[in-house]
């Protein structure tokens, strides 16, 4: 798979999760995916369920204004892109997200708008090309 194959799979992984579509944010996994967002305590889950309740209990705590990439760094078969966070968490806790494994404790504040960097690491996912 070419980077511009797999950057079209991470924009409609990203345009779902901005719409708290779960279901289509993990359309584009492969059954095994290992899904890793630095910084969360639980640290990676494995798996298209586990990865989409993931994506569940975090768009329930926040909402997502834009996700803009600073980094992209492509393999043959996987890649891995950092994104620059912007959103809102209305009623959440940076205790609750953190807790989930969303984003690292003070990322943001309850109520309040919050920019936090997280990167994550989608290896034989959506880039998964065999």
């Amino acid at each position: 798979m070419k980077p511009p194959d797999m950057d079209r799979l991470i924009e409609i992984h990203l345009a779902a999760e901005k719409a708290a579509d779960t279901a289509g944010a993990v359309s584009v996994y492969t059954d095994d995916v290992e899904h890793d967002v630095v910084g969360a305590p639980g640290g990676a889950v494995h798996g298209k369920g586990a990865a989409q309740g993931f994506y569940d209990h975090l768009t329930k705590e926040i909402h997502t204004e834009e996700m803009k990439p600073t980094h992209s760094y492509y393999g043959e078969d996987f890649c891995v892109v950092e994104h620059m966070w912007t959103g809102t968490c209305p009623g959440a806790s940076s205790a609750s997200l953190a807790t989930a494994g969303a984003y690292p404790t003070g990322c943001c504040m309850s109520g309040s708008s919050a920019t936090a960097g997280s990167a994550v690491k989608t290896s034989g996912s959506t880039a998964a090309a065999s």
